[in-house]
């Protein structure tokens, strides 16, 4: 590059001498835009949710060279002048649970916190929901019939199931008290899925009913639905856990399109391969879905949700490599703060550390660390007061969360949902912190 350059300043002195000022300057303006670039990547504004997808509230969130924030109003928190790289971290109001996302570059990020958040938030927005159900379907519910009646949005759900032994036989549900937060307007969708069954064949006749439902806040919605009998098909496939038979059970579900409804439809026996029958509710717009969970005793974990299926599939496969594999320290081993704590892994995604107190409190929280890197060190968590607990037993444990391909893709508001997300965790090692 620096010849070319050269030749076409031409030769000479005077072309040497502008070469070498011309040289000078870019490296120099380089220096300055790396110097930039750590120091400031402009403001960072982001909020956090619970598992239930509500705005969270009381917590706090911090990050390195800037004050803690108390997250404000529907849980956000904002930062000025971020690295364009930068870790975040977010507790809860007790500061017994920790959550730090490294490597982010999102000046957006939706921070999801884990269970054992407790947020003293109170949507603003109420209404009901009650109705009645029609069609020919034998209410109130014979032994062999149940219906389940939900109701499915972005920022809100219920749910329901008429059957004998249930509090209500139907054909009347509800009145269910609905509460949400943002946007005044609630838009979602009504769904009543019907079943008539027995303990070997529990599809023998499905029914179907669905309504567009918008609430305001303040209304009181009576909704009628009718439901009409619906075909039954079947998906098949095999799976496949390090070539190993290990999953007994497979849990079929249908994933709305709209809002986060997951209308739960039917388990099968898996016996390296399964064959499940379900309704055919795909006049609803959505996905067939699978689920399994993986327990293997000190070899591998996890769960594998597997959409995109669609009746008369006959390969709709899951298959699962192995764990990534703690490399360092070993059981028992006692950790420092400069302890490297590392794992090895072939297959790609990003890495949940998790760091399990004895007990959890406040000076010795519950740690969960997002990262794409494969060792860490206990995390810094600058401005949150907490001590390193020397002689505390904490339990370590890797799990990869395939399917994503950065840290900045878990806290994208608006990246779509993978088909296939597998969440496998390596075998858990106690270690004991020490000086």
């Amino acid at each position: 590059m620096t010849g070319m350059r050269y030749g076409r300043l031409g030769a000479g002195l005077a072309g040497c001498a502008l070469l070498v000022s011309w040289v000078g300057t870019v490296a120099g303006a380089s220096e300055r835009k790396t110097r930039d670039q750590q120091t400031s990547g402009g403001a960072v504004q982001g909020h956090v949710v619970n598992e239930s997808g509500q705005r969270a509230l009381g917590g706090r969130a911090g990050m390195k060279g800037h004050d803690q924030v108390v997250l404000e109003r529907e849980g956000r928190f904002s930062f000025a002048k971020v690295h364009e790289v930068y870790d975040v971290w977010v507790t809860n109001q007790r500061a017994d649970t920790v959550v730090l996302y490294r490597g982010l570059t999102r000046r957006d990020p939706v921070i999801h916190f884990p269970q054992g958040y407790e947020s003293a938030h109170e949507p603003p927005h109420r209404a009901t929901i009650q109705g009645i159900l029609r069609g020919d379907f034998p209410f109130p519910a014979e032994n062999g019939y149940m219906v389940t009646v939900s109701y499915w949005s972005d920022r809100a759900m219920a749910l329901s199931q008429l059957a004998q032994g249930m509090p209500s036989g139907g054909p009347r549900f509800g009145r269910w008290n609905m509460q949400w937060d943002g946007e005044p307007k609630l838009d979602g969708t009504l769904v009543a899925l019907g079943q008539h069954g027995e303990k070997n064949k529990p599809w023998l006749a499905a029914f179907l009913a669905s309504k567009p439902l918008s609430l305001a806040p303040g209304t009181a919605a009576s909704v009628e639905l009718k439901l009409t009998p619906i075909p039954i098909g079947h998906i098949a496939g095999e799976v496949d856990i390090l070539h190993k038979d290990v999953v007994r059970d497979i849990h079929f579900f249908y994933r709305l399109a709209t809002g986060a409804g997951k209308i739960g439809l039917a388990n099968c026996h898996v016996l390296k391969t399964y064959d499940c029958q379900l309704p055919d509710v795909t006049s609803l717009d959505g996905t067939y879905c699978a689920v399994v969970s993986i327990y293997v005793p000190h070899i591998i974990s996890g769960t594998v949700t597997k959409c995109g299926g669609k009746l008369g599939m006959t390969d709709f496969s899951i298959h699962v490599g192995p764990a990534p594999k703690l490399k360092a320290p070993r059981e028992g081993l006692a950790v420092t703060k400069e302890t490297v704590l590392s794992w090895t892994d072939d297959e790609k995604g990003v890495y949940r550390v998790e760091l399990l107190p004895d007990s959890r409190m406040a000076v010795k929280p519950n740690i969960e660390i997002f990262t794409n890197a494969k060792e860490i060190r206990w995390p810094d968590l600058e401005g949150l007061g907490l001590g390193f607990p020397v002689g505390t037993h904490y339990r370590f444990r890797v799990s990869r969360l395939s399917a994503r391909a950065s840290v900045d893709e878990l806290v994208s508001v608006r990246s779509q949902a993978p088909d296939e997300v597998q969440e496998i965790t390596s075998e858990t090692i106690e270690v004991t912190l020490t000086e």
